[in-house]
């Protein structure tokens, strides 16, 4: 039955979302996940054909709904469009630090170098978001609260400028969690360059 099905594959993604956290993703095997989940080999390729496969399933359904939260608080609207940034700018920051994230980040970094891991990575999670962000900021264009500049640019630089100030973080493995005055004030200042260059 289809209900059973999905609740075995969500059993499956629990499982390997407790082995890659574990192990990391090059340690870790499919021998194992299959022991812990209980049943054969045969079973869990039937739901994931590859290893790859199965970790980008576990790092985008851990992750989703909260980048897609994140991602509701940039619409522009008739708010000011720097009360906006700021608010969207915060709770990415704070995302894409939290532990959880930035371990998945580190895994795809580490194994972009020996498979295609982190190009589906990024085809399958942050250019979707980086689309929808483009929109959003094409429609700051269009409301003439943005210079006309290619949106996939702007987003470009929205978002390098808001990590700027934290990237060493990303090898940096005992750094202290990030309080919120610290990633308020460092969005305000990239939000300096950001609307100092691109308001109209």
């Amino acid at each position: 039955m289809k209900t059973k099905s999905e609740a075995r594959r969500q059993h499956i993604l629990d499982v390997a979302t407790e082995v890659f956290a574990e192990t990391g993703f090059e340690r870790a095997s499919m021998a194992e996940i299959s022991a812990r989940v209980g049943g054969s080999k045969a079973t869990l390729y039937n739901y994931f054909p590859s290893k790859e496969e199965l970790f980008l399933e576990v790092m985008i359904s851990t992750n989703q709904q909260q980048f897609s939260a994140v991602q509701q608080l940039l619409k522009v609207s008739d708010q000011p469009l720097r009360q906006v940034l700021q608010g969207f700018g915060e709770a990415l920051v704070k995302l894409i630090y939290s532990p959880d994230v930035l371990a998945v980040r580190r895994l795809v970094i580490a194994e972009a170098v020996r498979s295609d891991l982190g190009y589906d990575c990024y085809c399958r999670s942050r250019k979707q978001g980086e689309e929808k962000i483009a929109a959003e900021l094409a429609e700051a264009v269009a409301r003439q609260h943005l210079k006309d500049y290619p949106p996939a640019l702007m987003t470009s630089h929205l978002l390098t400028l808001m990590e700027s100030e934290f990237i060493d973080r990303m090898v940096h493995r005992s750094a202290p969690p990030l309080t919120d005055q610290e990633v308020s004030a460092a969005v305000a200042r990239a939000l300096d360059v950001f609307l100092g260059f691109y308001s109209a």
